[in-house]
């Protein structure tokens, strides 16, 4: 009886071993399955972070787009300014020497013309002849016109 004692005591310690290495091994399983948990848990949040990264940079990009857009239009506008710009002076300075020729328009300043030719003997004497002169005598700012024989007239008054 006592061996078979001594054989069940052998297996009750064999018994005992192998459930504390059960036990270590399950207590071991059990931290790896959490530290797996912890780990698909992390995988995912990282996922889902990277997922929202993508939608900022896309909307980060559509906005820079949109800014693109928004200067080139703003470039195109000033552009277009300044070319008005450009033009509305350079028809200012045509109104203005338009409006400084408005005389010559219409027909109050004196004109050129060819003095009459009689003989050949005259063809040396063919020079421009204007049939009226300015008159500074006037004080209203506009040009009286003088024939060249009332010109004549009073420069041989003054000689």
């Amino acid at each position: 009886m006592e061996t078979e004692l001594k054989h069940l005591n052998a297996v009750i310690r064999e018994k005992k071993k192998r459930i504390e290495t059960t036990k270590w091994i399950i207590e071991k399983c059990q931290q790896q399955e959490s530290a797996m948990k912890r780990e698909q848990a992390a995988l995912e949040k990282r996922s889902d972070l990277m997922e929202k990264v993508a939608q900022v940079e896309i909307k980060m990009q559509e906005t820079m787009k949109y800014r693109k857009e928004i200067m080139a239009e703003r470039v195109k506008g000033a552009l277009r300014r300044r070319a008005l710009e450009s033009r509305i002076m350079a028809l200012r300075k045509v109104a203005k020497f338009w409006k400084a020729q408005s005389e010559v328009r219409s027909g109050e300043f004196w004109r050129e013309e060819l003095r009459p030719i009689s003989s050949m003997n005259d063809i040396h004497k063919a020079v421009l002849k204007p049939p009226f002169f300015p008159n500074k005598e006037c004080g209203s700012g506009k040009i009286k016109r003088r024939s060249s024989e009332e010109v004549a007239s009073v420069d041989k008054q003054d000689n």
